[in-house]
């Protein structure tokens, strides 16, 4: 899956860096690279779960407003944490941002955010993390304005239901961030990621494929 890098992609080999050249991180506070464990090659990121842990990348250059996918492969040490925090990003952090977070304690993974101050969103239960466990996840936007398709292991998951009015925008003009977001500062993700990729203006998948 490495082929195509996307408009940025991380590794967890050697240095912490957008491996396009795309993008630079102006924090990667609580991340460190690992070889205690890896998907793919000798180490991978680790993410310690305290909050303001993760990669801010200072660029806002990442989506396209109708089409991407972030996809990346996951080990969570503990997947019953209530807030495994996946991304935080979007033009407002306060009134318009989007925050994908496994939620353990409801066994959901869950697309939240703010549009125009209120809350909005998808979650999709029965999504069955395992800690301690290589799981690959594909989130995507294939044009609509109200949902992303969401693939566990290459496996479709339907939407369980939303609520809230339209959908929060992952497009925006501020910094971004992997592993935590400032609408829940006090949350991170805690685990290993590998192969973090997000591929700008295209749904890389849209039916079940291989991993």
């Amino acid at each position: 899956m490495a082929q195509n890098l996307g408009n940025l992609f991380i590794d967890g080999e050697s240095v912490i860096e957008d491996e396009t050249g795309n993008h630079t991180f102006s924090s990667t506070t609580g991340v460190s690279i690992s070889s205690a464990q890896s998907k793919y090659g000798d180490s991978s990121l680790y993410f310690n779960g305290t909050g303001g842990a993760g990669i801010t990348i200072a660029s806002s250059d990442i989506f396209d407003a109708a089409y991407w996918t972030i996809d990346f492969w996951v080990r969570l040490d503990d997947a019953s944490r209530t807030h495994d925090m996946i991304w935080g990003g979007g033009s407002d952090p306060v009134n318009n941002a989007f925050t994908p977070y496994f939620y353990g304690t409801l066994n959901r993974l869950q697309l939240e955010g703010l549009k125009d101050g209120g809350s909005a969103g998808h979650y999709f239960e029965n999504f069955n993390m395992v800690s301690n466990v290589w799981t690959h996840i594909a989130i995507i936007k294939n044009g609509s304005d109200t949902s992303c398709l969401v693939f566990k292991n290459g496996v479709s998951m339907p939407s369980s239901g939303s609520w809230g009015g339209g959908w929060p925008d992952a497009h925006g003009s501020n910094p971004v961030s992997i592993g935590y977001t400032p609408y829940y500062s006090s949350l991170g993700l805690k685990g290993y990621m590998d192969n973090f990729r997000i591929t700008k203006g295209t749904a890389l998948w849209t039916e079940n494929f291989d991993v």
